[in-house]
């Protein structure tokens, strides 16, 4: 997406150079947040997730590992998906609004993340029920 105004993309771009160096893998710590997550899924018992839970779970560590680039299907950079004012009111890239919720900068943001919402997702969506739960994590995800 193109940013209209100069200090706006001056602002994205610095931004986004301060997060590229923690997605690289340094030293002995290749996606340790993505190993505990595993660690902590299974912990818990992959047969206690409840579905939705599991495959949100699934499809954001997914995406974190660039899975559907296995696939041959390229995914958009995080700069084409962040949510700004420009994408989404001026370009009309709505489908900002969903992805933005599937990407992280880290192993660690997506382990923390990812941990949380296992927490959560084990306790309302057996509360909640799965349509339900489904409905109201697509509403969050669009409105977040």
């Amino acid at each position: 997406a193109v940013v209209s105004t100069q200090s706006t993309g001056y602002y994205i771009t610095n931004n986004l150079r301060m997060f590229r160096g923690r997605r690289r893998n340094v030293g002995n710590r290749q996606n340790l947040g993505v190993l505990l997550l595993a660690l902590q899924i299974f912990q818990f018992g992959i047969d206690r997730i409840p579905i939705v839970t599991l495959v949100t779970l699934l499809t954001n560590i997914g995406v974190y590992l660039h899975v559907p680039e296995l696939f041959e299907i390229n995914m958009p950079k995080v700069r084409d998906i962040c949510i700004s004012y420009n994408g989404v009111v001026v370009y009309r890239e709505y489908i900002r609004l969903v992805l933005s919720g599937f990407y992280h900068l880290s192993d660690m943001h997506l382990y923390y993340n990812m941990a949380s919402f296992l927490y959560k997702g084990t306790q309302l969506e057996p509360r909640l029920g799965t349509f339900r739960f489904a409905s109201v994590l697509g509403t969050l995800l669009v409105g977040s």
